[in-house]
């Protein structure tokens, strides 16, 4: 069940840049928006089954940066 929400949050955060396509800025946000989404779930999940410590928190602060560079990257293709 808790996979579920994060597969909802991406597929509208998908959704969204679509939508969004020809507004750069929007997209951009939504991109934002979307990472910090990825990276608050993952805190969020971990610290509910009380397995949550440093390193992975900064694995998700560091995944959910590379994956908005990612999209920004892609979004000026």
């Amino acid at each position: 069940m808790k996979e579920f929400v994060l597969f909802v949050g991406i597929g509208i955060t998908v959704f969204l840049l679509i939508f969004f396509k020809y507004d750069h800025t929007a997209q951009i946000l939504v991109a934002l928006l979307g990472c910090m989404y990825y990276v608050s779930w993952g805190i969020i999940h971990h610290a509910l089954q009380e397995r949550i410590n440093k390193s992975i928190i900064l694995e998700y602060v560091l995944v959910g940066a590379v994956m908005f560079l990612l999209t920004l990257f892609m979004l000026t293709i």
